[in-house]
């Protein structure tokens, strides 16, 4: 099978492990967020939404770096961290100061579907760095016929 073969296998299953997620979590947060207030329902969904924009992103970026060289991925994923830390301090800020979300069921939603979704992330990643390794072991990253 071909690099992008293997590539899309792994996004489809990527996908369907990250809405499979999002399905359950959905679910099992349903019944606690439709007896409670108006105002807990929308710090939880918008929570959770910032949450899933954040992993959309970062999980796009992490899969264009797949087969790149080792300086464009290590950028990638440090530039990762800072631009989640940025989004999430930010939606933190705006959600509690100006939109005085409740802010437990906020941070408590926003963090866990956050967690939950990071994991799946390093786990698929994890899986992928064998996709793109050479077969010399030397530890570079190979993309079509591009060496780096």
């Amino acid at each position: 099978m071909t690099l992008e073969k293997e590539t899309g296998t792994l996004l489809r299953t990527w996908a369907l492990w990250f809405f499979g997620l999002t399905i359950l979590s959905a679910l099992l947060s349903a019944y606690p967020l439709l007896i409670s207030s108006s105002l807990h329902r929308m710090s939880a969904m918008i929570g959770w939404g910032v949450s899933f924009l954040v992993c959309v992103v970062s999980g796009y970026l992490a899969f264009w770096s797949l087969g790149r060289s080792h300086n464009t991925f290590l950028l990638v994923a440090l530039g990762g961290i800072v631009l989640r830390l940025a989004l999430i301090s930010g939606a933190v800020f705006v959600g509690i100061s100006l939109l005085h979300l409740h802010t437990v069921i906020f941070l408590g939603s926003l963090l866990g579907s956050y967690t939950m979704y990071h994991g799946l992330e390093i786990i698929v990643l994890n899986q992928s760095k064998a996709l793109v390794r050479t077969p010399g072991g030397s530890g570079a990253v190979a993309r079509g016929n591009e060496a780096h």
